[in-house]
């Protein structure tokens, strides 16, 4: 968390600077390598990846290209590679909103963030990742339980019931990744900061021996 993260104004993904692009590719791998895993002792990082992508990118093209991608994931390992295609129902369009408040809060986010009070940052951060996964679970839980048809007829204690079961581990999942980004983020800058430093120092000890 030393720097501000960058949001690109324009909303080509094809015109995003390399340093961009390469953060949307290791996005797109981390969302890849973990989508439909959430069963296979490997949590989904999806929701991380769109809040993260807005944080760092912010393009709404991106946002359109790594919803492309979760539903082309879905529809690979369901009808491609045996896996259960139990989450896909009526509700499923309604994952495009509930993604949305990920990547809007990301980019709510960026434009608030401030190095030069990490602690503030850190609470800001902690309170728009929480406001965002809560408003996606109630888009994508309730969407879910009332229109999938997996269970007994939808009532709301039934919903509330459900809603208590799953909200602390879909904030949890988010949160966990979320937090590891920033702090590897945060110990690359410190590491690359220590050695620029390094390499002026010679220099500036030369300068003083003329």
């Amino acid at each position: 968390m030393q720097t501000a993260p960058v949001t690109v104004a324009s909303s080509s993904p094809l015109r995003l600077p390399a340093s961009l692009r390469s953060a949307a590719w290791l996005l797109a791998a981390l969302m890849l390598f973990t989508r439909q895993c959430d069963f296979a002792g490997v949590a989904d990082a999806s929701w991380a990846v769109f809040f993260l992508g807005g944080l760092y990118i912010g393009s709404s093209g991106l946002f359109a290209l790594f919803m492309m991608l979760a539903v082309l994931v879905d529809y690979t390992v369901t009808q491609q590679l045996g896996v259960s295609s139990y989450c896909l129902s009526a509700a499923y369009p309604f994952l495009l909103p509930a993604y949305a408040t990920l990547w809007w809060g990301g980019r709510w986010l960026a434009r608030r963030w401030t190095a030069s009070r990490p602690l503030h940052t850190l609470a800001l951060t902690a309170a728009t990742l929480a406001t965002a996964a809560s408003l996606c679970f109630v888009i994508s839980n309730g969407s879910f339980y009332w229109l999938a048809e997996r269970a007994a007829p939808p009532t709301l204690a039934g919903w509330r019931e459900n809603f208590l079961d799953w909200y602390g581990y879909f904030l949890a999942v988010p949160f966990a990744y979320v937090s590891a980004v920033l702090a590897l983020r945060a110990a690359t800058l410190a590491i690359r900061s220590r050695l620029a430093s390094r390499k002026t120092q010679p220099h500036a000890a030369s300068l003083g021996s003329e």
